[in-house]
């Protein structure tokens, strides 16, 4: 009987051992690849082809070569199990109508290569996001047993105790990618004589997920999973060494210095105090003196960034709800031989008729009539207010006339006089046309959370050409309106950006696959959170299934709550697919021990 418990165990964490390298082995995956890209070809992008990689693109590989082992196994188990079946569960439905939607995105893509594959330093195109519906699937299907929780369970919380500690080191300044021989590790043979180049500062926390704002994703999912345990574990060893593992993953989270991070562990905590009220109240005496400790700690650690945090989320609320931020220069359009420039309100409108002679230039304001200016030595002064706080210079610039703008604030626009009319010198040397581009909302609030509120106010006018279908799995940065260098250059104090993602899960879901294939996605959440609310509401939290449940519950509303500030990417979305799987999983097994 033992032998025979033994077998079941082993062939039981041989079908469960996708799902761990799914959520606790990829992550940590960072290996360098030299990309090849040409982006020369696109006049918003400077004339780059190659671009390194360490974190995404082995990440992506990886995924879809567990996918493959998923296949596998599962047929394997269903062909050789006298007791497996396909259960077809109600919430796949909207899954299935995503991946329909996502499938016709990714067909119909006019950029085939990143529909499939993904965008550099992100790679989730058709294949990976296939890959994470079908893990989803296999995990749905095999998990039935709580020893079969327990055990991914385990795994996955010893992958956040590592991920944890790389975390902390990088914050006391030891950031493991700095030594020499883990940098000998990751990067190839063939490029043994490289070495690696850093945009994160030391002291700031990025694990192995890449970007510090991937952390504050990933901690809006983990920490809100191992606070549960602690509150609910009744052994006392373990119940310390949750908490530990609590404080260290907020230690990560403040050294990340992600906003939205700390915004989906506050929604959490809100969750957290609903449904885990009994507890709560419980241990309000152990808690109170856990809680000071956590303030101090968040004290501490914010003189120590030098108020960073702190400084961060008044930077934010000023930024939200304080006085609409005024810009010099509002647009600039180039229309043939007519330059059109909105400046402190003012539009007027520079024209040409020979382009070899600056003093033929026409200034003439909203209503087409001429504007006082006088000419001397390559300048026009305009005596008209505001115009009279802005300069109009000519010159000449590879043998090709010129005339550049300098606004108050002494940005600079040149614009080449051809045959074809004005066409804007971008930062990257190219001679560009500069359209008027809709934007709606956050007038005034472009800077908001660094700058998402134009990224958005750019992203939501692009919904209604994506209705149906998307534009394909990670195309964003082909469709964003990258020529829009006056908005860039007023949200982010600089022409000189690529906008390559949304900075928001649903707009990125919206864009890429579909507005369709975000409302299926929108009521597939909705009925995980429905049936979790059924199931743990009233729920007493005294068996380790129900205490799972709540856990997984409560880091995935973390994360959804995250993802208002932050894209999914192939760091951590393998881990939150993972997670609402075993959610599914959990509730299935819970809800079927209530009916007995």
């Amino acid at each position: 009987m033992k032998h025979r418990y033994k077998k079941k165990n082993k062939n039981s964490i041989g079908k469960l051992m996708p799902i761990a390298f799914f959520i606790g082995i990829i992550p940590f995956i960072a290996y360098l690849k030299i990309i090849n890209f040409n982006m020369s070809i696109y006049e918003w992008y400077a004339n780059t082809a190659i671009f390194p990689d360490l974190f995404t693109y082995y990440k992506s590989l990886a995924v879809i070569l567990i996918t493959v082992i998923a296949i596998i196994l599962y047929f394997k188990y269903l062909l050789n199990s006298k007791y497996m079946k396909l259960d077809l569960h109600q919430y796949y439905y909207p899954l299935i109508a995503y991946f329909a939607l996502m499938l016709l995105s990714w067909i119909f893509s006019p950029y085939s290569y990143t529909a499939s594959m993904g965008y550099m330093e992100r790679f989730e195109g058709g294949l990976v996001l296939s890959g994470y519906l079908i893990l989803f699937f296999y995990i749905t299907q095999l998990i039935n047993s709580e020893y079969d929780v327990k055990w991914i369970t385990k795994f996955f919380i010893g992958s956040i105790v590592v991920m944890s500690l790389i975390g902390l080191l990088q914050y006391f300044k030891l950031d493991y990618m700095r030594v020499e021989f883990i940098q000998k590790l990751v990067i190839p043979k063939a490029y043994e004589n490289s070495s690696l180049s850093f945009n994160v500062l030391p002291g700031r926390v990025y694990m192995t997920l890449y970007h510090p704002n991937y952390v504050g994703l990933y901690i809006a999912l983990v920490l809100p999973f191992i606070i549960t345990f602690f509150l609910c574990e009744k052994n006392l060893k373990k119940k310390v060494l949750y908490g530990l593992l609590s404080i260290a993953i907020l230690v990560n989270l403040l050294g990340s210095q992600s906003r939205g991070g700390i915004i989906g562990v506050a929604f959490a905590a809100i969750m957290a105090l609903i449904f885990l009220r009994k507890q709560i109240f419980r241990y309000w005496k152990v808690l109170i003196p856990v809680g000071v400790v956590c303030l101090a700690l968040l004290v501490i650690m914010d003189f120590r960034s030098d108020h960073n945090n702190s400084n961060r989320i008044k930077q934010t609320i000023a930024e939200t709800f304080g006085q609409p931020t005024t810009y010099p220069l509002n647009s600039i359009v180039t229309d043939g031989n007519s330059l059109h420039i909105d400046y402190k309100e003012s539009p007027i409108t520079i024209s040409y008729k020979n382009k070899k002679n600056f003093e033929s230039l026409s200034i003439k304001d909203v209503n087409n009539q001429p504007i006082p200016y006088t000419y001397e030595d390559g300048v026009y002064t305009i005596m008209t207010v505001p115009y009279n706080t802005a300069q109009l210079h000519c010159m000449i610039h590879q043998n090709e006339p010129y005339i550049k703008f300098i606004s108050s604030d002494n940005s600079q626009w040149a614009f080449a006089l051809t045959d074809q009319g004005f066409k804007f010198l971008n930062p990257y040397g190219k001679l560009v046309d500069l359209n008027e581009v809709p934007a709606t909302g956050f007038q005034g609030k472009e800077r908001m959370g660094s700058a998402r509120g134009y990224i958005w106010s750019r992203s939501i006018p692009m919904l209604k050409d994506a209705i149906f279908i998307g534009h394909g799995p990670d195309s964003y940065i082909f469709e964003f309106p990258q020529n829009d260098y006056v908005g860039k250059y007023n949200a982010y104090q600089t022409q000189n950006m690529i906008v390559d993602k949304p900075h928001n899960i649903y707009l990125q879901i919206a864009l890429n696959t579909g507005v369709l294939s975000l409302i299926a996605m929108l009521i597939f959440w909705g009925m995980y959170i429905v049936s979790c609310v059924k199931l743990y509401f009233r729920n007493a939290l005294d068996d380790y299934l129900s205490i799972t449940g709540i856990a997984l519950f409560l880091g995935i509303c973390g994360y959804l709550a995250a993802g208002i500030f932050n894209d999914g990417n192939v760091s951590v979305s393998p881990i939150y697919w993972g997670m609402i799987g075993l959610g599914f999983a959990v509730n299935t097994i819970v809800k079927k021990k209530l009916v007995h």
